[in-house]
């Protein structure tokens, strides 16, 4: 009887437990379950990643790989699930209008942040290096609201971050400057001390009068060189066409001359003379020729006139073979002459120039070292050009209240 007693009352206590905790199972279930039972609405901010610098220069970087993408957007999820940052964006006044609690964040009072957690979120789509920033509430404008707010003090945030950086970065940068200049201007006294020692100044000025005088007699050279082969390639153009007994082109000047023989026009105007005469023989008239006397003498003026033609053209050709090889002397002679020259000056300025040899291996030390200050310098005038979150992450979409719920 204890025994059944005993175990009558386990089963009723059995029976308790196993009531009450299919209650709070439903109550936890409920908990958790009503917010997606509802009408909620999303708004989506979008924001693009800019993977180039834009403009090509030595200090520009390269575009952002694939990965590198991934991992910066990643940083900005990582951003979105701080406590510390949640909390700081709970604090924003847009979160308390009036002093009192929006909608969302009045439901929420119990665990905000990790409602902000649930609701607020980063969406990568790296494959187009960009992602969105996403708010659920029940309201679309609400939605709508919050997600501009914490767009605003997410960009706020990592403005704030690059400027810390970039100020922590130019003090440490003109620091460096400050001790690259001294050893630069300790490199200098000694390298003037020893210029002044030995001179230099004034063999340096006649060694840039020298190489000015060389400039202009290159160029001149240059040209001259340049005329006399081709003078040279003219003339044994004309000879070898003579070798092979080949007629040379006459140019049009002496075409022109040929035709204005005054030989070869009196015998012209005796021709056209002749074929009238010849005409009117023909014709039956009576000229002091017959037609077969007519035509020897045409026939002879003919090869009159093709003597004196070849004879024009023969002494014509010589002409030219003459005068391209005069040309082609005189302009050799000029290139000669100005090589010659040139060869001595450039003989004059090897000669100053080993005098500056030590001085320039002495120089390179601090030619090295302004380059070191020259580019520290334009990095801190350049504004820097190390690129971070504020410069790669700009917003391509702004929030606009949604129309559909979730």
């Amino acid at each position: 009887m204890a025994f059944a007693r005993v175990a009558s009352i386990f089963k009723s206590r059995l029976a308790a437990f196993a009531l009450g905790a299919a209650v709070c199972g439903g109550a936890v279930a409920a908990w958790f379950w009503m917010p997606h039972l509802t009408t909620h609405y999303t708004t989506h901010v979008g924001f693009g990643v800019v993977t180039t610098d834009g403009v090509a220069s030595e200090t520009a970087a390269a575009p952002m790989t694939p990965d590198a993408i991934s991992q910066l957007i990643a940083r900005q999820q990582f951003i979105f699930e701080q406590d510390g940052f949640l909390e700081n964006l709970l604090k924003s006044e847009e979160f308390h209008p009036g002093g009192k609690p929006t909608p969302w964040l009045a439901e929420n009072s119990a665990d905000p942040v990790g409602a902000l957690k649930r609701d607020l979120h980063i969406v990568p789509h790296p494959e187009s290096a960009s992602f969105e920033l996403t708010m659920t509430t029940r309201d679309a404008g609400e939605s709508c609201e919050l997600a501009k707010v914490a767009a605003q003090f997410y960009m706020a945030r990592i403005a704030a971050e690059s400027r810390t950086r970039n100020a922590a970065l130019r003090g440490d940068m003109e620091k460096k400057l400050r001790e690259q200049e001294t050893i630069f201007q300790n490199m200098t006294d000694v390298l003037m001390d020893y210029s002044k020692h030995q001179g230099l100044d004034v063999q340096k000025s006649r060694y840039e009068y020298e190489k000015a005088i060389l400039v202009s007699l290159s160029q001149d050279f240059i040209r001259a060189e340049a005329a006399a082969t081709m003078a040279e390639q003219q003339y044994n153009a004309l000879k070898q066409l003579e070798k092979n007994d080949r007629e040379l082109p006459l140019t049009a000047e002496l075409m022109q001359k040929i035709e204005q023989d005054s030989i070869l026009l009196s015998l012209i105007t005796t021709r056209n003379t002749l074929e009238q005469d010849l005409a009117a023989a023909r014709a039956g008239g009576s000229p002091a020729e017959g037609p077969k006397d007519i035509e020897a003498r045409l026939q002879k003026i003919d090869e009159q006139m093709a003597s004196r033609h070849a004879e024009l053209a023969k002494e014509g050709r010589q002409q030219m073979e003459t005068a391209a090889a005069g040309t082609a002397a005189r302009l050799r002679f000029q290139a000669d002459y100005l090589g010659a020259i040139r060869r001595n000056k450039e003989d004059i300025i090897t000669a100053v120039s080993t005098n500056f040899l030590i001085f320039d291996q002495k120089l390179s030390a601090p030619h090295e070292q302004q380059e070191l200050v020259n580019k520290l310098r334009n990095r801190i005038n350049g504004g820097l050009t190390e690129r971070d979150e504020a410069d790669r992450i700009v917003k391509i979409a702004e929030p606009v209240p949604p129309t559909t719920p979730d």
